[in-house]
């Protein structure tokens, strides 16, 4: 029984912040914006941003904007797929703050 009621006092605390945690800082939205590009983004990037397999930049050379970045994650550019319909605007913001960190 305690752990069904500790079950449900956590299933209740997740869905009433919305099912998402947001981060506190820009440090922790890194790390969260670091796990997504590791499972969507290092194939063509590499780890370091530098792979350029099918023609994927190299992040740590980049000079566009945060907006620029959002954009072209959010709806692609040449051979890479925009990631608006899977990601959320919060998680692509994540990922732009980990990009930045990247640059040389």
């Amino acid at each position: 029984m305690l752990k069904r009621s500790l079950f449900v006092s956590l299933l209740l605390g997740f869905v009433s912040c919305g099912g998402k945690v947001s981060p506190t800082n820009n440090t922790e939205s890194a790390s969260n914006g670091r796990i997504i590009y590791l499972a969507k983004c290092i194939a063509c990037h590499g780890n370091d941003g530098t792979k350029g397999l099918g023609g994927a930049k190299d992040l740590l050379a980049s000079t566009l904007t945060n907006k620029e970045v959002i954009d072209i994650i959010t709806t692609g550019k040449g051979s890479m797929a925009g990631y608006g319909a899977i990601l959320s605007e919060e998680e692509i913001i994540q990922v732009t703050e980990y990009i930045t960190t990247l640059r040389r």
